[in-house]
């Protein structure tokens, strides 16, 4: 009997590990549109759980499509003179709630932590004025997150993720320098501030010559994230 118990563990632990896809590489496609890299390794660690860690890269790119949004009579072509990119690393830990043998597959839950940094810096030149400016926000956030995760043909990976809710701190530097009189650094950051809860900011320095700190505690979000990958 003891014999039968013991090939019966051994067969049930080879056929796991035949038929078990462990690791699973993933591309996210449609940041690729936005001009972003955005790339994931998941690791099996026990039936039903997995890690997931993703890494982004935007390429520098002109943020005109942001700064003519936000700043009001900011011209396209003067915005495209400055560089936006940033960088950002997401690790999670997925809980699948399906089979166990089927694991990393079905749906999941997954408590996730993000840090992001993104850059700005350039110089603005119309003829007449010149601004140099230079920036970073730090972002720290957590939060958890669903989705889905199918495997076809055990090797093709389709993982979705439907919608992540959490919380955390934006941190913000910038340096701004410019001979434009009608240009108030301060001023304009003091105004954004006031339209922000629970945003505290210093300022150094002069209107056209200015150093600005600001922090804020925000929401986070993540939305339809789909991804496309390979198992192994």
């Amino acid at each position: 009997m003891k014999k039968i118990f013991l090939l019966a563990s051994f067969l049930t632990a080879f056929a796991w590990n035949a038929l078990a896809q462990d690791n699973v590489i993933k591309l996210n496609l449609p940041r690729l549109v936005s001009g972003k890299i955005s790339l994931n390794y998941e690791r099996v660690l026990s039936p039903g759980l997995s890690a997931n860690v993703e890494l982004n890269y935007a390429i520098p790119r002109s943020p005109g499509y942001f700064v003519n949004s936000a700043v009001e009579g900011t011209n396209a072509d003067l915005a495209a003179q400055l560089k936006l990119s940033s960088f950002a690393i997401t690790p999670e830990l997925r809980i699948y709630t399906s089979s166990v043998r089927s694991t990393p597959r079905g749906f999941y839950f997954a408590p996730y932590f993000r840090f992001a940094n993104a850059k700005l810096e350039g110089s603005v030149d119309d003829g007449t004025y010149q601004t140099e400016a230079s920036g970073s926000i730090n972002t720290f956030v957590g939060g958890v997150s669903i989705g889905n995760q199918w495997l076809i043909n055990d090797r093709i990976s389709i993982d979705v993720t439907w919608i992540g809710l959490g919380f955390g701190r934006y941190g913000l530097n910038f340096t701004g320098t410019t001979n434009d009189p009608d240009i108030d650094f301060i001023q304009d950051v003091a105004n954004i501030a006031e339209a922000i809860p629970m945003i505290e900011f210093e300022a150094t320095g002069e209107a056209n010559n200015a150093k600005i700190k600001a922090n804020v505690l925000a929401p986070h979000y993540r939305i339809l994230e789909v991804r496309l990958g390979y198992a192994f």
